[in-house]
């Protein structure tokens, strides 16, 4: 008992301290068990609960009209929608990230990517696509981590993974976001990928969300994908003029390079594209390769980047993992580190997301809201002394 309120005072002190500490201890790696899946046989639709926050408030609400888009990519700023998606939902799905699970399919497409830590050292990605109509097969589909809903919650998306420990289930469900959990679904949209079992992947390496089939998912289960009022501009703020380039301002970075330990991801500035492509460090060559789609063959690349500063806890609530499960700092605030790259510049910034409805707001150094490059952003959390940049 006495070690138990030890650990809890130590987390406390830990997140306290926001995005100036380390919180970092050696970890097992990932296990490749299945997760426990919800049972939910319905997306779950409930009020959503925000957490308190000390940082000043910046609220999605406004008095003001809605903005008109037309078909303008909420994630990208391009004017790219079919007509069928304006207005509509983004989909944010949980992939694997581990070599083992390597190359995945789909995300070349997403539009907007999250890679956050998880345990083991390793990360998992989220990927966000803004046309609902237009979802390509996305492989491989994993679990939930508390985290990552909490993220998705602000831009208003449905939420897609497969299984979740039922610890977490009542966090989940409390945030009221609407989730397509892989088990009650079944064949319908996920479905096992059999050229990846008859190539020897585990199984939990071989599930596929089937995108196309989900516009007539949402029909058939009754699902709102209509966007928020106030969600309905963008998701970041974007130049009117989708074509200008925006140079930040800081210093020259063609090299980003972050290690969270057992995942390894780069990214090298192209001049020619004006973009950054990604690569990762292969455990099993022992070399960084290009990360590359399973289908189509293209590099992933991204206009922005975007490194945020968190100290990765461990939960100790999660005794199923035995206490391996990670907590991170999604909230930010003016003291936590981050940097925005684009056309080779990096810039100092930072962020805040006040609790899980609101948005996630990028600021320079003297508050003014941030303008990114139109096109795909990239966006991880990890301890900043593991991040290089040249």
């Amino acid at each position: 008992m006495k070690k138990r309120i030890l650990a809890l005072l130590l987390l406390t002190v830990m997140l306290l301290a926001g995005c100036g500490g380390d919180g970092e201890v050696s970890a097992p790696a990932e296990s490749s068990t299945p997760e426990v899946s919800n049972e939910s046989s319905e997306p779950i639709v409930s009020d959503t609960v925000s957490n308190e926050s000390s940082e000043p408030e910046v609220s999605d609400e406004s008095s003001e009209e809605p903005v008109e888009l037309g078909n303008r990519n909420i994630l990208t700023g391009l004017y790219n929608l079919s007509d069928e998606a304006v207005g509509k939902r983004p989909v944010a799905i949980m992939v694997n990230n581990i070599p083992a699970a390597m190359p995945q399919y789909g995300i070349d497409k997403a539009e907007v990517v999250f890679e956050i830590p998880v345990e083991g050292h390793q990360t998992r990605l989220m990927c966000l696509f803004g046309d609902y109509t237009q979802l390509p097969q996305v492989c491989s589909v994993r679990s939930c981590r508390k985290y990552f809903p909490a993220i998705a919650l602000g831009f208003d998306a449905i939420y897609v993974n497969y299984g979740q420990n039922p610890v977490i289930t009542s966090y989940v469900n409390s945030l009221g976001i609407v989730q397509y959990d892989g088990s009650p679904y079944g064949a319908n949209l996920f479905i096992r990928d059999k050229d990846r079992l008859n190539a020897g992947y585990a199984i939990e390496h071989t599930l596929y969300f089937d995108g196309p089939n989900f516009p007539a998912a949402t029909v058939k289960h009754k699902t709102n994908m209509d966007l928020a009022e106030n969600k309905q501009g963008t998701a970041f703020k974007f130049p009117e003029n989708a074509d200008e380039q925006i140079i930040p301002e800081g210093e020259a970075c063609t090299d980003v390079y972050i290690d969270f330990g057992a995942n390894e991801s780069g990214f090298t500035y192209n001049e020619e594209t004006k973009t950054y492509f990604k690569t990762f460090y292969n455990s099993k060559t022992k070399k960084v390769e290009p990360q590359v789609d399973g289908k189509s063959g293209k590099q992933f690349e991204f206009k922005n980047v975007i490194v945020l500063h968190t100290p990765v806890a461990y939960d100790p609530d999660a005794v199923y993992s035995k206490g391996q499960h990670r907590l991170i700092n999604w909230k930010g605030g003016k003291n936590c580190e981050a940097y925005y790259i684009s056309n080779g510049v990096k810039q100092r910034i930072y962020w805040v997301k006040n609790s899980e409805k609101d948005s996630m707001k990028f600021y320079d150094m003297d508050g003014n809201e941030l303008t990114l490059n139109c096109g795909k952003t990239y966006i991880c959390f990890n301890e900043m002394k593991e991040v290089t940049f040249k």
